[in-house]
């Protein structure tokens, strides 16, 4: 099965038309199970809520649990097939008329990419809910496109920044310090400081601070106190939450949780 421009299987929430790009946001039952089918033309993905599991006919490439961590970028007739979990999910795609700059992106991929999710993306799912004009939605995306050169290049490259970051990603809901990822990484803290700063273009404690926020936009979604989300995703306290929240989308968490309610 191959889908058009624009397509996609589940149910279509909300579409918006820009002019290299389509935003899109599908919503899935639970346990829904999605034939085998591709895309005519590439696109980002990521899950906004629930998980669900990616099968492929490609050699070497093993069943996988998609979740908000990740990104997927999927090349044009990329085959797979997907099924939801029970709680079921929604997915945000960006779909790209454009593939010229693509090129120089993922130059040598002709499978999915899996790039760990950031707050480029989460920045640009929310203004497309709020229903941001159509300039300020494609600046985003050229600056999230910038910011890919450089993560697919620590991917295939820069094995300390990425260790780094992947322990960051398992461990963001705890305390712990430079020395600790250190010397789980068998690093001196200052040459990984060093390196993370100039492979991220950002600091340790700026890249924790924004893995925490995207796992707490992410779990806006679920129903427990601010006070409680705050803590699980590792703010010492909901004034340091909202604070930061506040900062980075301009809204307050709980504003946003409604706005997600809406549609999700």
């Amino acid at each position: 099965m191959v889908l058009a421009f624009g397509k996609y299987l589940g149910n279509d929430k909300l579409v918006q038309d820009l002019l290299h790009y389509r935003l899109t946001l599908n919503l899935y039952d639970s346990h829904e199970k999605l034939p085998k089918h591709c895309h005519e033309y590439p696109y980002l993905s990521v899950a906004i809520k629930g998980y669900y599991q990616e099968l492929t006919d490609m050699k070497g490439i093993p069943p996988s649990i998609v979740d908000q961590r990740s990104i997927l970028y999927r090349p044009a007739g990329y085959v797979h097939s997907n099924e939801f979990n029970k709680m079921g999910g929604a997915c945000f795609n960006i779909e790209f008329k454009d593939q010229s700059f693509l090129k120089s992106i993922f130059p040598f991929h002709q499978e999915v990419v899996v790039i760990p999710n950031n707050l480029d993306v989460t920045r640009i799912f929310y203004s497309f809910l709020n229903n941001e004009s159509t300039a300020v939605l494609e600046l985003h995306i050229q600056e999230l496109l910038v910011g890919l050169t450089k993560s697919v290049y620590v991917q295939n490259h820069s094995s300390i920044a990425k260790k780094a970051a992947h322990y960051i990603e398992e461990h963001a809901d705890q305390a712990f310090s430079l020395s600790e990822i250190g010397s789980q990484l068998q690093v001196h803290p200052v040459y990984l400081s060093r390196a993370f700063k100039k492979t991220y273009s950002k600091t340790i404690g700026e890249y924790l601070s924004q893995v925490r926020l995207r796992n707490a936009f992410y779990g806006l979604g679920n129903q427990e106190k601010l006070t409680t989300l705050a803590y699980s995703k590792g703010f010492y306290d909901q004034s340091h939450f909202i604070r930061s929240f506040q900062k980075e989308f301009g809204t307050s968490p709980g504003a946003a949780r409604k706005e997600l309610s809406r549609l999700i």
